[in-house]
């Protein structure tokens, strides 16, 4: 008999396996009664130290749902309550990093799925069956924006249009593009062109940003003075 514990029947009924629910001081009683005296049931009780489970956690520089941009860095740190006997070893996707505490990542490049960055802590001072602890976390790599774009004529004249060339818009997933024409209006729209008609003349500036989640967005320009693009 025990208090907040569970058991579970061995092959030998005499061996069963009991886990505490709860730390700290418990007691655990066991009677025995003699078929040949039922009257006089012996019992015999033990006190156990439970000892809590550690908990182990991964805190970060990220942002809640927000990957990492590229050419940043990751920052981690095992919270643990270690001691003269704790061992830290880190892992990405894998492949074992440093022992420290803290570990530092630099110019992760991005991949089609997410990493995976795991901390393993080997507790000499805990029982053998819970001396390694596991926590792991989850992230993405978002690719850098570029923007750059070029046109295709030099000179143009009012009401005539030009073809905006070299642009790329299937930089990665969940990548915004915004156009700005100032007053141009587009006339047909490509995977990789856009053609643009200006109606008034003046000095026109087309600007293209381009923004990919966690990073900061990126702009490009070009400006018609008069009729030339330049």
């Amino acid at each position: 008999n025990c208090d907040n514990c569970t058991f579970w029947p061995s092959r030998n009924e005499q061996r069963p396996h009991i886990r505490w629910n709860s730390s700290g001081t418990q007691t655990l009683s066991i009677t025995v009664t003699n078929r040949d005296c039922p009257n006089e049931p012996r019992t015999q009780t033990v006190t156990i130290e439970v000892m809590p489970i550690p908990r182990l956690s991964i805190s970060h520089n990220l942002t809640a749902n927000t990957p990492l941009c590229q050419g940043n860095s990751l920052i981690a740190t095992a919270n643990y309550d270690s001691t003269a006997t704790t061992r830290f070893q880190w892992f990405l996707n894998s492949i074992p990093g440093t022992s420290a505490r803290t570990i530092k990542y630099e110019n992760l490049t991005p991949i089609t799925s997410n990493y995976r960055l795991e901390i393993r802590v080997t507790d000499n001072n805990l029982p053998q069956a819970c001396r390694t602890l596991r926590d792991t976390l989850d992230f993405r790599v978002s690719p850098r924006p570029e923007c750059n774009f070029r046109v295709s004529r030099s000179i143009i004249s009012t009401s005539d249009t030009v073809t905006l060339i070299d642009f790329n818009t299937n930089q990665t997933q969940g990548a915004t593009y915004t156009w700005n024409f100032d007053g141009g209006i587009e006339k047909q729209s490509y995977s990789s062109r856009k053609i643009i008609e200006f109606t008034t003349p003046g000095t026109k500036t087309i600007s293209f940003t381009v923004k990919t989640p966690g990073c900061p967005e990126a702009t490009c320009k070009t400006r018609s003075k008069g009729s030339k693009m330049r």
